[in-house]
């Protein structure tokens, strides 16, 4: 999934280990990796606002993120916040 805020924009990447992935796309850099399931990120859904996003994984759980822009002194990065707003487990 893409989230673009002004003209930077990051990838956001569900992997089978259960981690959340994010690529500056200008800088063709990883920003970040978050450890965001015990399981396989079966599907990521980006809020249209671009204000938070839901992942789902075979661990079962349902996780909602925040996403806030993070201004640094030369750089804005995208990073989901923790704790997480809501879990849900399914059953």
């Amino acid at each position: 999934m893409c989230i673009q805020a002004d003209v930077l924009v990051q990838i956001v990447v569900g992997t089978k280990s259960g981690d959340l992935i994010l690529y500056n796309v200008a800088s063709a850099e990883l920003t970040d990796t978050i450890k965001a399931h015990s399981s396989t990120i079966w599907s990521l859904h980006v809020r249209p606002d671009f204000g938070g996003l839901v992942t789902g994984s075979a661990d079962k759980d349902i996780k909602f993120w925040d996403i806030k822009e993070v201004k640094d002194s030369e750089e804005v990065s995208i990073k989901p916040t923790l704790p997480l707003t809501a879990r849900k487990r399914l059953l």
